[in-house]
């Protein structure tokens, strides 16, 4: 697994296992505001969104995060 951390960022590719976690974060005021089209309203659309993200890994095609 590829994983670049310091003491305020983690960056790392997704798992099934971080729907609630990405469903929490973008329940943020500041996340909801700055980007809004990251904001899941439920742990079930976090899920379906890492899927897809998930499923684009090692093709040339985006979405890249």
């Amino acid at each position: 697994m590829f994983k670049i951390e310091t003491d305020r960022l983690m960056i790392t590719e997704f798992t099934p296992d971080m729907a609630q976690v990405v469903h929490e974060d973008s329940l943020d005021e500041d996340n909801r505001r700055f980007v809004p089209d990251e904001v899941f309203e439920t742990v079930e659309d976090a899920s379906e969104t890492i899927e897809f993200l998930m499923s684009r890994y090692g093709g040339c095609e985006g979405p890249f995060v």
